[in-house]
């Protein structure tokens, strides 16, 4: 008695249609829209080599407008997204990497929908990004675009009871910063590369805006400290051994 060839049929055109609702060319271009970017308090890769690597671009990275009076004392920094387009998820999760690596503690809310959202007690500051020119072509190429990134004290009333999780506070204002950077890649680089070079050089203007300390720790080093204890880098004690800054790390907003 013969099988019947319903069955073979049926799945050959089940999984033809599977692979078509898929989109086989996104296979093809892993990346394309742009970085994951997850919530919570960024931990950064136990090897450098576990990092996305920056892709070789030709590029200008300018900003306008000043920051907080106090942002060159932030330590625990809240980075949120105003919208999840890639360019802003790419900004944001530089802003992460970077700011880890500088000693800070870094929290990503992806896409925070309204600034009136409640109070990130227990960070000093927030850096709410924005992408306000975002035109992307179908490969990676030549860029200009542009990003507004608020940068928003952490404050309540001294009469607050919240006032007493909060650091000695200062005379400082939110500000706005607007960054503009145009690129031109010097190769043929992929998505996950080339959005990170962007990123990273967002972050690094963003950061240099806010008086930020550069890093001064490799990532390897970093994500050992960050095992263990959030320290300050350079903090030493005399035998040369890193001091806490904080008993444990804060919890996320």
């Amino acid at each position: 008695m013969r099988n019947s060839l319903f069955p073979a049929v049926l799945l050959t055109v089940t999984v033809g249609v599977a692979l078509w609702l898929i989109r086989p060319q996104e296979w093809t271009e892993r990346g394309a829209g742009g970085p994951e970017v997850f919530p919570g308090i960024v931990k950064l890769p136990t090897r450098e080599s576990r990092m996305t690597p920056s892709a070789a671009l030709d590029d200008t990275t300018t900003h306008h407008g000043s920051a907080p009076a106090d942002a060159a004392a932030w330590r625990v920094i809240l980075v949120a997204g105003a919208d999840d387009t890639k360019l802003t998820k790419a900004a944001v999760l530089a802003l992460g990497e970077e700011l880890t690596k500088r000693g800070c503690l870094a929290i990503l809310a992806p896409k925070q929908r309204d600034p009136q959202e409640p109070l990130p007690l227990g960070c000093d500051g927030t850096l709410r990004v924005a992408a306000i020119d975002q035109t992307l072509g179908k490969r990676p190429g030549e860029l200009t675009a542009s990003w507004t990134i608020e940068a928003l004290p952490t404050r309540v009333p001294s009469a607050c009871p919240a006032a007493r999780w909060l650091p000695a506070q200062t005379d400082s204002s939110p500000t706005t910063l607007t960054i503009v950077h145009h690129s031109t890649p010097l190769n043929a680089p992929t998505w996950p590369t080339w959005f990170a070079a962007i990123g990273r050089a967002v972050a690094t203007e963003t950061l240099s805006a806010l008086g930020l300390p550069l890093a001064d720790l490799d990532v390897e080093t970093t994500a050992a400290i960050h095992r263990a204890s959030w320290i300050m880098p350079g903090e030493v004690d005399a035998d040369g051994h890193p001091l806490n800054r904080f008993e444990r790390i804060p919890s996320p907003p």
